[in-house]
């Protein structure tokens, strides 16, 4: 039997869409492309990749208890697309000041929110994730007290733990 190659064709078509995207290394955990590191005036830190203009969120040291992911950060003159959130980077256990924070909006340019990522902010009582986030990693809202969380259609994976130890978890809607 010969190969049907249109099928091959297409399957390669496929994987290499995909692989492009980036979508298959912000799913598995790999780093973000850390070209440059910037904190802004309001103590937020970030990385940035200088040729594809985007950014991710690495922490913060001088926020209050409602946080805003803005989605889009500029630096100097140059304005990068946020598109993750990177791993650890509100963890409790790594930034104590986490723990003030009681409301969160995620923007739906953000496609990854990094494993550990608000893990041990009990303090979170409410989480907007918008559509367009695609991936939540392990543990990233492990030990939060949210009673609601809405997951977006455009949500392709969520890790092991996510939302363990969340004691007030009592509604997921899908």
């Amino acid at each position: 039997r010969k190969p049907n190659m249109k099928h091959a064709i297409k399957l390669m078509a496929a994987v290499a869409v995909f692989a492009l995207s980036g979508a298959w290394l912000s799913a598995y955990g790999a780093n973000f492309p850390n070209a440059g590191s910037w904190t802004d005036s309001d103590g937020v830190t970030w990385s940035f990749q200088y040729n594809s203009l985007t950014a991710q969120i690495t922490g913060a040291s001088g926020y209050g208890n409602v946080f805003i992911i803005p989605g889009k950060v500029k630096v100097e003159t140059t304005e990068y697309e946020v598109i993750q959130i990177a791993d650890d980077a509100f963890n409790v256990q790594k930034d104590s000041k986490a723990s003030a924070i009681a409301w969160v909006g995620i923007p739906g340019c953000v496609q990854v929110v990094g494993a550990r990522a608000f893990k041990g902010c009990e303090s979170i009582a409410s989480l907007i994730i918008a559509s367009g986030v695609q991936y939540i990693k392990s543990d990233a809202f492990n030990g939060c007290a949210f009673f609601y969380v809405g997951i977006p259609s455009s949500m392709r994976y969520i890790g092991d733990g996510a939302f363990a130890n969340c004691p007030s978890l009592r509604c997921v809607g899908f």
